[in-house]
């Protein structure tokens, strides 16, 4: 490379020499017979034209190959009417390369580190290119089998429990405090995914790492959950007077706490609460069938397959009795309802992601299915110093029905690393909640619930 580039600066002097008028200057001789390739024959003693063909075969610009080459700028050629090769267009002006070849595209490409290079030099051809093994480097596209994988955060909530009035002021109609008061709050949670696609994948992939244009069928693992939704509400009186304290909604005959009565604690009260803590787990495994559409922007992508939902409540109602405060366990009384509803079944679904450029997209997943609920309720009355009155648990096994969609954005980071985040709406009907259990008749259990969680989630995604 040296000994070219040396050569060539002393080529370009003598030309620059004939353009200033040295044109009597001889050309500077051909360098020794030894260093031309062995395909060129050695010049005749003498043999001024054969030398200058020589010379000028020798410093012919090489042809294009796979290999990098580095090049210090576009090449200047001067040619004049004495010097000109064989079918070069004589001229005074300089001449400069023309636009880079195929080959020397695919050249750059290897060098300057793949189509992520190309694309931003307009030098893009990765329409045309084809898969050879797993990974194709020329345009950034794995062609073969591989691992995918999600890990993220959710922050959700529920949707309020019924208005149904669980305090009056005593004597009146008036009501005091509803199940809404103690409404289940926000909460964080986790989510992470693993896959596996057979026939690979290529980039700009759904919120899974869900197959593209030219997938085949993949594996997909989801589970996410929350922590503690946690409700809680109090009401007090503040009147003094036993005939305009608290009364509760509801009265259970023949229990006794401490030896008093159910209303003892329940009617005329000083004080009473509400608890309330929800968490929500699902895993479900998915069968991604490939590609149903597929357009330069929009990808439509089938999955089917089963799924476990459970959630659990810890609904609890308080009451001390008048005259007396909670920090007094003899005092205090409670009704609490513990409900489990574990669903399993099949479901069908849908991902369409829409691309606005390489980076960004837009995704929308619907998912639906039955499931079969077994449900469980324990249901319990006991004072605050562990003294139990009640303690009965019921289980039923009925249909319910789940859907869930997920909405949102991705956004490529790299071809092979993506972060996404949306929105989650989850709907279970037919399932057993502990707001239905509080009604005249403890111990059977009351299903016929809905129940609505939504909220964030957002995450990173791989593809290995």
């Amino acid at each position: 490379m040296t000994r070219s580039l040396g050569i060539a600066a002393l080529f370009s002097w003598a030309s620059l020499m004939g353009i200033a008028g040295a044109q009597t200057i001889e050309r500077l001789p051909h360098p020794p017979i030894s260093l031309l390739p062995a395909v060129h024959a050695a010049p005749a003693s003498g043999d001024s034209t054969a030398a200058h063909a020589a010379y000028d075969t020798y410093y012919a610009p090489a042809p294009p190959s796979a290999a990098p080459q580095a090049t210090a700028g576009p090449h200047f050629s001067e040619f004049t009417s004495e010097n000109a090769p064989s079918g070069a267009q004589s001229t005074s002006a300089k001449q400069h390369q023309t636009a880079p070849t195929t080959e020397t595209r695919s050249a750059f490409s290897a060098w300057a580190g793949g189509e992520g290079e190309l694309e931003r030099t307009g030098w893009s051809e990765c329409d045309a290119c084809g898969c050879d093994s797993n990974w194709d480097c020329e345009c950034g596209v794995h062609c073969g089998s591989g691992w995918f994988a999600t890990t993220g955060a959710v922050i959700l909530t529920r949707n309020r429990g019924p208005a149904q009035v669980m305090t009056y002021q005593s004597g009146t109609s008036t009501p005091l405090m509803t199940l809404q008061a103690a409404n289940a709050g926000w909460t964080g949670g986790g989510e992470v995914t693993l896959g596996y696609a057979f026939g690979g994948y290529t980039d700009n992939t759904g919120p899974w790492g869900a197959l593209g244009a030219s997938s085949g069928t993949a594996i997909a693992f989801t589970w996410w959950g929350t922590g503690e939704m946690n409700g809680f509400a109090q009401v007090d009186d503040t009147t003094g007077v036993p005939a305009t304290a608290l009364d509760a909604s509801f009265n259970v005959s023949g229990i006794t706490l401490n030896g008093n009565p159910f209303s003892y604690y329940f009617e005329e009260a000083a004080s009473q609460r509400i608890y309330r803590t929800d968490i929500v787990n699902s895993a479900e495994i998915n069968l991604l069938g490939g590609t149903l559409l597929s357009s330069d922007r929009l990808q439509v992508i089938g999955l089917a397959g089963f799924r476990y939902f459970r959630f659990s409540e810890d609904l609890a109602f308080g009451s001390v009795s008048f005259g007396n405060d909670w920090s007094d366990p003899d005092e205090t009384a409670f009704v609490r309802f513990r409900s489990l509803n574990n669903m399993y079944g099949a479901q069908l679904g849908t991902i369409f992601n829409f691309r606005f450029n390489p980076e960004w997209s837009l995704f929308f997943v619907p998912k639906a299915g039955i499931y079969g609920n077994e449900m469980t309720v324990r249901s319990r009355i006991y004072s605050g110093n562990g003294d139990v009155a009640y303690d009965f648990t019921d289980d039923k096994t009925d249909v319910a029905f789940l859907g869930q969609i997920d909405a949102g954005v991705n956004c490529h980071f790299r071809s092979n690393v993506y972060g996404y985040a949306g929105y989650r709406f989850v709907g279970a009907a037919n399932v057993a909640l502990g707001d239905n259990q509080f009604a005249p008749s403890l111990g059977d259990l009351k299903q016929s619930g809905s129940l609505i969680l939504h909220g964030a989630f957002f995450g990173l995604g791989w593809l290995f």
